[in-house]
């Protein structure tokens, strides 16, 4: 349990050698949360419109034998039906896109100041001229997780509707991608805790580490600072449903944001700890 002490004396260290960077952390976390708000509702919207645009009219189609035998369309406007697809699928693409560039760009500007933080003296010269590299780690990262992980999960629900057995299983497979999801989150972070490593090798080999042979240890921090987001939430819950307290609305909903902050710099501390532990005879 070194390794926790040492993050959590880190985090503190951290937070009170480097206080403005601590504040503008939590200023893009407000604006990370507040776009990724405002980008899911305003898609959710047109999602929900084209939506009802296709379901409108299938509820009022032609399901008559006869009448399609004797040549009656099924549907009066396909063509409003089509439009009203064709815009969903748009929709729902954009809202990924952005989405994904969203995390890779103003998210991972807060992981790689998460990642300066941690660090005694900030060599601000040399980290912002090649402030490039650690978002190349990013996408790496992100392409060596999600990519194959997409290409499975696809095969395997065309397989599935293949053999008609999707809809019966529709829980077994939520639950499997809701699965599949946290794990590929679980080593996500962990390549991003490691992202301002100049080495590919080095980086590689630590990302490696903390997601395998220490990933108890890995697992043990993020329960605890699952545990302390949890518990923020639980917060907001309170002062809406049980004390209905809008000062304290605003008060727990900002302590969420700090809890998401220190958490990610405790998450950053500890990894860095656990490869640096006496019994890693891996050198770095």
């Amino acid at each position: 349990m070194k390794y926790l002490k040492k993050g959590l004396s880190r985090t503190i260290k951290s937070i009170k050698q480097h206080k403005w960077l601590f504040i503008t952390l939590v200023f893009l976390q407000i604006i990370f949360i507040g776009l990724s708000a405002n980008l899911a509702i305003n898609y959710q919207i047109k999602i929900l419109d084209d939506a009802k645009g296709i379901i409108e009219p299938l509820q009022n189609a032609n399901y008559d034998e006869n009448s399609l035998k004797e040549g009656e369309p099924f549907i009066e406007d396909f063509l409003s039906v089509n439009k009203s697809y064709n815009s969903m699928i748009n929709n729902i693409i954009a809202l990924i896109g952005w989405s994904l560039l969203l995390f890779i760009v103003l998210n991972g500007l807060i992981w790689i100041l998460t990642s300066w933080i941690i660090e005694s003296n900030i060599d601000w010269k040399r980290r912002l001229k090649d402030i490039w590299q650690p978002w190349f780690k990013i996408i790496v990262s992100l392409m060596l997780t999600i990519g194959p992980a997409a290409v499975i999960l696809y095969f395997i629900l065309q397989l599935l509707s293949r053999l008609e057995i999707l809809m019966e299983n529709a829980s077994v497979v939520l639950n499997s991608i809701i699965t599949i999801s946290s794990l590929l989150y679980f080593f996500i972070i962990v390549a991003f805790a490691f992202i301002n490593e100049v080495s590919w090798k080095i980086f590689f080999k630590k990302w490696t580490l903390c997601s395998f042979k220490k990933i108890h240890k890995s697992l043990m921090v993020l329960l605890i600072n699952i545990i302390l987001i949890l518990l923020s939430f639980y917060l907001v819950y309170l002062s809406i449903y049980q004390i209905s307290s809008l000062g304290l609305l605003l008060i727990s909903s900002l302590l969420i944001v700090f809890v998401i902050v220190i958490t990610r710099i405790f998450w950053v501390s500890c990894l860095e700890e656990i490869k640096n532990e006496k019994n890693n005879h891996h050198r770095y």
